[in-house]
Formats: C-alpha cells, sequence, structure tokens
C-alpha cells in the first residue's frame, strides 16, 4: 500500500514528519527532526522514489531534507547555507530526476546527485549509558549514474541541542562503477558524554 508523507502534530512532538498508509494503525510520526521545538515540514515532493521536504532545526536553520519513510533514512539532503542559518529553499519541484528550487537569495538551483546513500542502525532505537558503550550501523551507497564516480565518505554525530563532532568513521575513498553498489558495516564508540540526543549522519 502506497503511504502518504505530511506535516502533522499529535500535541506532543509539535509540526513534524508523519506517514500514512490510510488506516488509523498505519498513521505515524516519521521522526522528531526537531526535539527542542518544530521542524515544519514542508515543501514535500518525491525524487526518484525518495521524500525531498524543507524542515527546520538549531543546527540548520530552515533547509531541504529527505527521507525514506523510516527515523534512519530521514537526515539532512545539503546545507547550502552552512551554519545555523537558513536557505529557506521555496518553489521546490522536481523535473527529469533533477530538483529544482529557489533560496532566499533568490538563486535558482538545480540538484542531481549520481549518489543514493543511506547509514542504517543496527537494532534501533539506540540507547547508551552516560558512562559510554557502542553500536553497530550498516553503510549503504549506491551510484544510480551511466559513469563511475570518486567519492569520500565518512560520519559524525549532531547533537540534537546543536553542534558537531569531528569525523568519527573515515574518511574512506571509494570508487563505484555505473550502477554499482557499496556496503560496509561499521561499529561506534561512544565515549562518556553529558546526556544528550544524537544524530549520526552519512556524508559523501
Amino acid at each position: 500500500m502506497r503511504e502518504t508523507f505530511f506535516n502533522g502534530n499529535d500535541g506532543s512532538t509539535g509540526f513534524e514528519l508523519w506517514k500514512t498508509d490510510g488506516t488509523a494503525t498505519g498513521t505515524v510520526l516519521v521522526k522528531d527532526i526537531n526535539p527542542i521545538g518544530y521542524s515544519y515540514p514542508g515543501d514535500l515532493l518525491n525524487l526518484n522514489g525518495a521524500l525531498i521536504f524543507s524542515a527546520t532545526t538549531p543546527s540548520f536553520g530552515k533547509e531541504l531534507w529527505t527521507s525514506d519513510g523510516t527515523p534512519g533514512g530521514t537526515f539532512l539532503y545539503e546545507d547550502i547555507v552552512p551554519g545555523t542559518d537558513s536557505s529557506f529553499p521555496q518553489e521546490v519541484t522536481a523535473s527529469n530526476n533533477m530538483l529544482y528550487f529557489t533560496t532566499v537569495d533568490h538563486e535558482i538551483w538545480v540538484k542531481k546527485s549520481p549518489l543514493v546513500a543511506r547509514l542504517t542502525p543496527k537494532n534501533p532505537p539506540i540507547t547508551l549509558p552516560v558512562s559510554g558503550g557502542s553500536f553497530e550501523f550498516d553503510v549503504l551507497i549506491q551510484n544510480e549514474s551511466g559513469a563511475s564516480v570518486v567519492f569520500d565518505y565518512w560520519t559524525y554525530a549532531r547533537r540534537s541541542s546543536g553542534g558537531e563532532t569531528d569525523p568519527l568513521q573515515g574518511s574512506f575513498s571509494i570508487t563505484l562503477k555505473p550502477g554499482a553498489k557499496f556496503n560496509n558495516s561499521l561499529a561506534q564508540t561512544v565515549p562518556s558524554l553529558d546526556p544528550d540526543v544524537f544524530d549520526y549522519v552519512l556524508k559523501v
């Protein structure tokens, strides 16, 4: 059954990304993108089977995000204006596998990435004690272009309260032939930290 994504508010998490298959039990929160406020998802559209939308967070401001309908598969698409400032993407449109939109500077952007990347934690949700611990996750990167692509990938952690760590895994240099996939399983050790909520992010 097909799913529909929407901006919903259950009175607890505020306005966040939800999905539904048309049933009560199939209507669920995808991810609380902004745990300390509202992310206000908007401009929702389908690009090659992936959801593209705008959302607001303390770390990145209002930028483009993407989702496959799972918490682990919902992440920042691109921080167009680096840091906490916003690009305010508007008029987001998809055509011929290309993404078109305007920004706060009234620039017209066209995005087409040959790579599809996904980081999936094993046995979520992951909860670690303040004393630290470790967890495992899988990395999947696919080259959807008609030419070989050379790239680096790495992971880092982002606090829900703002701020990022240095790369935790990588960077790793990879070459993918047309249509090829790269899979890797990694383990991440987390030292003792003040209590917080972290997003682990894959960058290519």
